[in-house]
C-alpha cells in the first residue's frame, strides 16, 4: 500500500510539472510568432488564457506511469522492525557479507547486527541502570545516525543505556564483554566524522547523565569533571572564579568526546589541543576494570603516559568516565580586529604571519 501511495504522489508531481512546462513552451512559441502579426495584441490575449498540452506528452506520461508502478522504494529506517524480534529464518536480512554504505551510497540497513539480542544481557542492563534502558526505535535511530555528518547510518544500536556513575559503566562494559556484544560510547554527538555510528549494532552507552563537576582547585587551576558535561556548561560554571577551559570545538561537544577525539579549536594556536590540557583520566577497559591514567602532578616520569595513549583513541581502548583538566585565567581585556582584504595574496603574505605571531604570544592576556 505504501508503494502505491508513493508512486501516486510521484506521478502527481510529474503531471503537474509536465503541464506547467508544456504550457510555458506553448506560450513562448506563440508569443514569438504573434509578435510579427498585425493583430498580435488581440490574438496574444486570447491564446495565453488557454492551457493546451501537446500530444507528445500523453504517451510519455503513460509510459512513465506504467514504469513507476514497478519501482520499489529504498528501504527506509522507519519501515524496519526491531532487531529484538528477529528469528533465525530472517536470512534475507543478514547483510554482514554485503558491502553497504560508503561514499555515494543510498542504502540503509538499520537492523542490529545481532539476530537475537541476548535477553539475559538485556535483563542485566535493566538491573544495572535501574531501567534507564531504551529500546525505542526512534531513540535508537537518532543515536545511530550522526547529527552533523554526511556519513550514512548503516546500522543502529540495539539498546541504549544511560549510566549515572562510573560503577554502572564498569558493570555495563563487563556484561557486554561477557556476551561478546559491541559497545559504542556516546557523548555530545557533534562529530562530523561518524564517531557515533554503530556499524555492528550492539549497546550504545549514552554518557549524558554523567555531567557533574566533581572538584575544582582554583589555586592549582584544574578541575575534575564527568565526561558528559559540555565545555560551554563547564565555562559557565568556571566564570565566577575567573577561570575558563580554553578549547572551543563545536557547540554542544562533551568533555569525554573531546578527549576521545583529541579535539582542538580556534584557540589551539595559543593553548594547544586536548592532549595538552588533560592532566589525567579514568577509563573503564573491556574487562570492566577502572584505571586512573595519572595523578594530578603537573609532571611525572612514573611509567607509561597512559593519558596521551587514551586521548584520541576514538573509544577503541575504553570508556572515559572522569577527566582532570588544566584551566586558564580569563583574559583581562578583549580586542576585536577587523581587516578589509582585497585579495587572497594579501591575506597570506601580509595578514596571517603577524596574526599568528600575535596569537602565539599574546592570546591569553589579549584575545
Amino acid at each position: 500500500m505504501s508503494n502505491l501511495l508513493s508512486s501516486w504522489l510521484w506521478l502527481s508531481r510529474f503531471r503537474s510539472s509536465t503541464s506547467k512546462y508544456s504550457f510555458y513552451r506553448y506560450r513562448t512559441l506563440h508569443n514569438t510568432h504573434l509578435k510579427n502579426s498585425p493583430t498580435s495584441s488581440n490574438l496574444l490575449n486570447s491564446h495565453t488564457t488557454t492551457k493546451k498540452n501537446p500530444c507528445w506528452s500523453i504517451p510519455l506520461f503513460l509510459a512513465l506511469s506504467a514504469g513507476s508502478l514497478c519501482l520499489q522504494p529504498h528501504s527506509h529506517p522507519s519501515f524496519s522492525d526491531s532487531p529484538l524480534t528477529h528469528t533465525d529464518n530472517d536470512t534475507d536480512t543478514d547483510t554482514r557479507d554485503v558491502s553497504l554504505g560508503g561514499k555515494g551510497s543510498t542504502q540503509y540497513v538499520v537492523k542490529g547486527s545481532q539476530k537475537e539480542f541476548p535477553q539475559e544481557l538485556l535483563e542485566e542492563l535493566k538491573i544495572i541502570c535501574e531501567d534507564n534502558v531504551s529500546l525505542d526505535y526512534d531513540e535508537r535511530y537518532i543515536h545511530g545516525k550522526p547529527q552533523n555528518s554526511f556519513h550514512k547510518a548503516v546500522n543502529i544500536p540495539d539498546v541504549i543505556v544511560y549510566p549515572r556513575s562510573e560503577e554502572e559503566v564498569s558493570k555495563i562494559v563487563k556484561s557486554c564483554n561477557n556476551h561478546k556484544i559491541p559497545i559504542v560510547p556516546y557523548g555530545g554527538a557533534t562529530s562530523i566524522e561518524g564517531h557515533t555510528l554503530s556499524p555492528n549494532g550492539g549497546v550504545c552507552i549514552d554518557m549524558s547523565s554523567m555531567k557533574r563537576v566533581k572538584a575544582l582547585h582554583v589555586d592549582d587551576m584544574d578541575v575534575v569533571v564527568d565526561p558528559g558535561i559540555g565545555w560551554m556548561e563547564l565555562n559557565e560554571y568556571l566564570e565566577p572564579y575567573g577561570l575558563f577551559f580554553p578549547l572551543d570545538p563545536g557547540p554542544g561537544a562533551s568533555i569525554g568526546g573531546m578527549c576521545a577525539t583529541r579535539c582542538s579549536g580556534s584557540l589551539a594556536v595559543r593553548y594547544g589541543t586536548m592532549r595538552d590540557n588533560v592532566i589525567s583520566l579514568k577509563v573503564v577497559f573491556a574487562n570492566g576494570d577502572i584505571v586512573k591514567t595519572a595523578s594530578r602532578a603537573r609532571k611525572s616520569a612514573a611509567g607509561y603516559d597512559l593519558t596521551r595513549l587514551v586521548i584520541g583513541s576514538e573509544g577503541t581502548l575504553g570508556v572515559i568516565t572522569e577527566v582532570t583538566l588544566r584551566l586558564q585565567k580569563i583574559p583581562q581585556f578583549s580586542v576585536d580586529i577587523l581587516t578589509l582584504l582585497y585579495s587572497f595574496l594579501l591575506l597570506s603574505v601580509a595578514i596571517l604571519p603577524p596574526l599568528f605571531t600575535l596569537s602565539r604570544y599574546h592570546i591569553g592576556s589579549l584575545s
